[in-house]
């Protein structure tokens, strides 16, 4: 069960490459640009790409990992990047989040094997409520009086929630 875990945040991760991350832009453009500003906060959360590249290595050859890989990943996709980043984020930027939860539930999977089941329900139930919180967002977004930021971002969590053109 924890490989299936691996497995879809491997798909997940790839797929946030591929769609509108933060302002329209692509997520793996994102990430190349991103790579080049480490030093400023701005690139930070760029870095937990890499960090996911390792923790997906290192789950693959069965090695020890140690419990700061995936915390800081998580604090570098989550809080990192809605604080560090001034924007509007599309689904790229949900997806690449939800790889990340996903891979740290297998890691987790990994340390307590016996409780694999329990940790992938709750790792599901967190993506949903996750993404689910971000659609009631995005429709609160919809309705304010703000709407004309967001007239160009078709993609956008914020602008348009199901990612429905208008």
């Amino acid at each position: 069960m924890s490989k299936l875990l691996r497995r879809v945040a491997q798909i997940l991760f790839i797929l946030s490459l591929c769609l509108p991350a933060v302002n329209g832009a692509m997520g793996l453009l994102i990430w190349s640009t991103g790579l080049f500003f480490l030093w400023l906060p701005l690139g930070w959360p760029t870095f937990a790409n890499v960090i996911f590249i390792v923790l997906y290595i290192r789950l693959n050859d069965e090695k020890e990992i140690l419990p700061l890989l995936p915390c800081l990943m998580l604090t570098l996709m989550i809080p990192g990047s809605i604080f560090a980043i001034d924007g509007i984020f599309g689904w790229g930027y949900v997806v690449w989040v939800m790889s990340g939860m996903l891979l740290c539930a297998d890691w987790l999977c990994s340390l307590m094997p016996h409780k694999q089941r329990l940790i992938v329900r709750l790792a599901i139930m967190v993506c949903l409520i996750w993404a689910v919180g971000l659609i009631g967002l995005g429709q609160y977004q919809q309705n304010s009086n703000d709407q004309d930021i967001f007239e160009d971002l078709y993609f956008s969590v914020f602008y348009n929630p199901l990612g429905i053109m208008r």
